[in-house]
């Protein structure tokens, strides 16, 4: 809640109206969860569009829209809770990271895609599990058994094997993925689940203040920093080491090449 005592979720405003008002029931889900751990918004209009003609989900920040924070979604059909909430949660956690460091220098997409996509599995997971206190649970009951739980699962299942972060051995390589690190996303789903599996509450907010441990235009954590920072944070060491081993293996090669 701001200094005006104002709930953050009331920044949070959707275009449409017949159908679409569960989508503002899941934003509100997800915005309030972060509220409620603690992480910063900095309080500006956040309108929220669906747009399913859009190749994908899309996230503006304010300083480009000069203070106003846009997310437009792909959903096609507002009874699609499952595919709602996922694309939310994503646009979402892209907008608090923005608000928390809005620096593009230090905006890594390889890092805050990964961060995005496992955030998205981790509030389909929250929501399951607390499905019965949503409103849309006096809908239907068994939504999230019969729908939000395959989807994760589905999700968690595609593209698994790819692992081509993971086994990156250069920053060239590197650099390579994070060019293309919004349209091929199967680059790092391997990963993504890692992250998503590691991730509980009191780790998020270092997750989202990555772009503070960021060395500016390098796409490149300062792992270091990062780590001391967020000593008995299992998800930042994850990340860390992910960088930390993809250098050494670059390191190598040049000492035996």
């Amino acid at each position: 809640m701001d200094n005006r005592g104002k709930l953050y979720s009331s920044y949070f405003r959707l275009s449409q109206t017949y159908g679409w008002q569960n989508a503002a029931c899941l934003c509100k889900f997800v915005v309030d969860y972060y509220e409620a751990i603690g992480i910063y918004f900095d309080c500006k209009p956040c309108h929220i569009q669906i747009n399913p003609s859009l190749g994908a989900p899309h996230y503006t920040d304010s300083v480009q829209l000069r203070g106003v924070h846009l997310i437009e979604l792909t959903v096609d059909h507002f009874n699609k809770w499952n595919q709602m909430l996922f694309q939310l949660a994503h646009e979402i956690t892209h907008c608090f990271i923005f608000c928390n460091n809005q620096s593009d220098a230090h905006s890594i997409s390889w890092v805050e895609e990964t961060i995005c996509e496992a955030m998205s599995l981790f509030f389909l997971k929250l929501s399951s599990q607390n499905w019965s206190r949503l409103p849309l649970y006096k809908i239907n009951p068994k939504y999230a058994r019969q729908f939000i739980i395959p989807y994760m699962e589905n999700e968690i299942e595609k593209d698994a094997g790819a692992d081509k972060l993971g086994a990156c051995a250069s920053y060239d390589e590197l650099l390579h993925i994070e060019m293309t690190s919004q349209s091929n996303r199967e680059y790092r789903h391997d990963e993504t689940v890692k992250l998503y599996e590691l991730i509980k509450k009191n780790d998020i907010a270092g997750l989202i203040k990555y772009r503070d441990y960021a060395l500016a235009n390098k796409r490149l954590l300062d792992t270091e920093a990062y780590r001391t920072a967020f000593p008995n944070n299992n998800a930042v060491s994850y990340l860390c080491a992910l960088q930390d081993n993809i250098m050494a293996r670059e390191a190598d090669r040049k000492k035996t090449g």
